[in-house]
């Protein structure tokens, strides 16, 4: 809930809350997902985890890797300096938006 301001209200990407205070729309996004982010949370609710979808986690507390779901790719350390050194690292499959 901390990161809902920060996501614009007409953001074509935004499907709304999940877990116990959310939308259908989130847990569908995320029962629906073939990847899973997450960043800085260990999101608490494990009946909104997807079964098959590959996790990826980044928090800066280690101890709370995969702490409430299986974690692919665990990665400890600051958000911006994770994802920056992620992301050369990366290749697009798909641009076209959902």
């Amino acid at each position: 809930m901390r990161g809902k301001e920060f996501v614009e209200y007409d953001n074509p990407f935004d499907v709304g809350m999940t877990g116990l205070l959310g939308f259908s729309s989130g847990y569908s996004a995320m029962i629906n997902c073939d990847l899973l982010l997450m960043i800085g949370t260990d999101f608490p609710y494990q009946q909104f985890f997807p079964k098959d979808a590959t996790v990826v986690q980044i928090d800066v507390r280690g101890e709370q890797l995969g702490r409430h779901t299986k974690v692919d790719f665990g990665f400890v350390g600051d958000t911006k300096a994770t994802i920056c050194a992620l992301l050369p690292h990366l290749s697009q499959i798909n641009s076209s938006p959902i």
